[in-house]
């Protein structure tokens, strides 16, 4: 008995509903992006050199800026 491989038929019906599938979700992200743009930046802030803030002093200066006057 020589068994051969069964060949699975293709529902061309599926084929065409994953094909509008995949367009229609092409289609709504292209919406979205014209509507509100890029969702994430390409680089933020903590990626960037910038800093974080700090002054020349350092904490120690920020700590006596903040000091009340009442402490004197």
């Amino acid at each position: 008995m020589s068994m051969k491989p069964r060949e699975e038929s293709v529902d061309p019906a599926t084929t065409a509903d994953s094909a509008a599938t995949a367009k229609a979700e092409r289609e709504r992200r292209r919406k979205l992006a014209e509507v509100f743009g890029d969702v994430l930046p390409e680089g933020t802030a903590d990626d960037r050199s910038d800093g974080w803030g700090e002054r020349d002093g350092g904490n120690e200066d920020w700590l006596r800026g903040e000091v009340p006057p009442h402490h004197g």
